[in-house]
């Protein structure tokens, strides 16, 4: 699995697991906006884990938007 960060957007938590969202090439595809978490290990090497697309970040927004509408 190849990857390559194109821009940070920012870190919504912070240690030996963190939870990012980025604008990530996956696999020399466009680049696409992603929310997942990355763990750390001791070295500083980073390996991506569960993670959403741009696409399930739009789905879950309507979602949530249409949920606290409903209020």
């Amino acid at each position: 699995m190849n990857y390559n960060i194109v821009k940070h957007i920012g870190t919504l938590s912070d240690g030996k697991i963190t939870t990012e969202l980025n604008v990530i090439e996956w696999n020399g595809r466009k680049a696409q906006y992603d929310l997942r978490r990355w763990s750390v290990d001791e070295t500083g090497e980073r390996t991506p884990l569960k993670g959403l697309c741009f696409l399930r970040l739009l789905h879950l927004y309507v979602g949530i938007v249409g949920f606290i509408s409903r209020f």
